[in-house]
């Protein structure tokens, strides 16, 4: 796995000026995983270009809008063009990036946790009226998918109903 060649589709992005793209791209490897299947040009060989993404970057890669990931394939071609002799990318796939207890990823290297900082250490706290019980509830599991630690008060006060009474009123 290569995470040159994924520095260098960042850069083409940010050259297309699709910055939103090349940052859902930082801290991933990829990969050609060929096929056994002859491509269209002499001795080329159809494949896939695999993305292993962090955690937190896989679910927003892999909700990709069938658009974003037809540009994505398009400017990997551009590090693979269809060619004699090279593989021939027909498709991008998405994989999590797994990581062991260490912090290190598969090819043992540190994780890059500078984009997944914040994301992990930030609180929210969801204020909602009562009548709105349901959908703070959902807002709080969408919210945690992105790593990110969520307060609500149905769910999270642990006082019993009588205990109540026991605190100072103001």
């Amino acid at each position: 796995m290569n995470k040159n060649e994924v520095d260098s589709l960042i850069k083409i992005l940010i050259h297309k000026k699709r910055d939103d793209l090349a940052k859902k791209l930082e801290g991933s490897i990829g990969k050609v995983e060929m096929s056994n299947q002859f491509g269209s040009r002499w001795n080329s060989v159809i494949s896939s270009y695999i993305i292993f993404a962090p955690f937190f970057k896989y679910y927003l890669l892999k909700d990709l809008s069938g658009e974003d990931t037809k540009f994505l394939l398009e400017s990997i071609h551009d590090m693979y063009p269809v060619a004699d002799e090279l593989p021939e990318i027909t498709s991008v796939e998405f994989r999590m990036l797994l990581e062991d207890e260490s912090g290190k990823n598969e090819n043992n290297e540190f994780r890059d946790v500078s984009s997944e900082y914040i994301g992990r250490t930030s609180r929210v706290f969801v204020s909602y009226s009562t009548k709105d019980k349901s959908i703070a509830g959902k807002i709080k599991e969408q919210l945690e998918i992105f790593g990110l630690e969520v307060f609500l008060a149905h769910e999270d006060i642990n006082v019993p109903l009588g205990e109540w009474e026991k605190f100072p009123r103001l």
